[in-house]
């Protein structure tokens, strides 16, 4: 099977970017989502699932909605095509900061429905060069999560430029990256193929950056 998967840093609890949100659906089978907040504070909390399936739409949404829900990441998949499986929420780095939270992997195991292949799917942020001295424990976190599962595909806001692999992710995991400036898709595992990402056709209005979408083309299952 061959699918669509977007993530984009959407800046979703600053700008209630409805707009925007619909036109990522329109161009996605799967999506990636970076600080979707969720949190109590005033302006912090923004239910994707609420929005997704006002469009009429059928989609599922993995987001943690609860006070702690501050990992930004969120996952959102098209019913009609896929059936989830185990799902969590992994801390990937501790800040220890007041000015942003802690960063965690949001991910989910995904089967399409008719030819029963599958693979984990994940949503991530590494923190910004802000706070490059995290780097290294963010990469450490990523590779402990990358050892619980076989095959799986990363998707995110990296914090970094990714061209060349700066921090070695895809060697520090035995994958293969493909990226567009900060943002791009780090995966591993036999019958997963991910073609070079293309930038979405503009910078949406409230979005720190350009969607990038990417197809996959799964061969086999876990």
């Amino acid at each position: 099977m061959t699918f669509r998967l977007v993530t984009n840093n959407r800046g979703l609890a600053q700008s209630g970017d409805v707009d925007g949100l619909r036109y990522l659906v329109d161009n996605a089978d799967v999506l990636c989502l970076q600080e979707a907040r969720a949190g109590t504070g005033a302006g912090w909390r923004l239910d994707v699932s609420m929005i997704l399936n006002s469009f009429g739409t059928e989609w599922a949404v993995l987001q943690d909605l609860t006070d702690q829900g501050m990992s930004e990441t969120a996952i959102a998949w098209r019913k009609d095509l896929f059936t989830p499986g185990a799902a969590g929420r992994d801390l990937l780095v501790e800040h220890g900061k007041r000015s942003i939270t802690d960063h965690y992997i949001t991910w989910v195991l995904l089967t399409e429905k008719v030819s029963g292949d599958n693979v984990v799917l994940a949503s991530l942020q590494i923190p910004s060069s802000d706070f490059k001295s995290l780097w290294p424990a963010a990469k450490h976190g990523l590779q402990d999560w990358a050892a619980q599962h076989e095959r799986f595909i990363a998707a995110g806001d990296w914090g970094m430029d990714l061209t060349g692999d700066p921090l070695q992710f895809a060697r520090g995991v035995d994958g293969t990256i493909q990226s567009v400036g900060l943002d791009g898709f780090l995966y591993r595992g036999v019958g997963v193929a991910v073609t070079v990402p293309d930038s979405l056709s503009a910078t949406l209005a409230n979005s720190p950056r350009t969607p990038i979408r990417t197809n996959v083309t799964l061969t086999g299952r876990l």
